[in-house]
């Protein structure tokens, strides 16, 4: 027999009737407990939310389809490349400006950074400031 895994969502209702968001554990299982629960393989049972529930209701069984590790990399270099790019934009005018006289190289700039990512429909502005002394 075929040795799958799935997971085991168990919900435990009756320490938070009152909460909206329900306290759960995830344990692996194998197929043999499945079948032993007569449950088919892809569900995942979990408990009912009524309180003081013990019924477990099947629940289509449904992989995360982001790789978190992928994902997590991906932001990492995204936002270092950011970084370190505004950092040098930020320097050289500040260095301009204090070769052709503009500035003093005392003051303190407010600055703001828009990250947009149209697929997502994100757009968020931060705010913040510069000191240069």
């Amino acid at each position: 027999m075929k040795n799958d895994r799935c997971k085991l969502t168990l919900s435990d209702s009756r320490c938070c009737s009152r909460l909206s968001a329900v306290p759960t554990m995830t344990v692996a299982c194998t197929v043999a407990t499945l079948n032993a629960m007569r449950l088919p393989v892809g569900t995942r049972p979990v408990q009912s939310p009524e309180p003081f529930g013990a019924t477990i209701v099947p629940q289509p069984h449904t992989e995360d389809p982001v790789n978190e590790e992928t994902f997590n990399i991906s932001i990492r270099k995204f936002l270092k490349m950011v970084g370190v790019n505004s950092q040098r934009q930020i320097e050289q005018a500040v260095e301009r400006a204090i070769a052709d006289g503009s500035i003093a190289g005392t003051e303190t700039f407010p600055a703001k950074v828009t990250l947009e990512a149209a697929g997502l429909k994100l757009n968020v502005a931060f705010d913040g400031e510069i000191k240069l002394e």
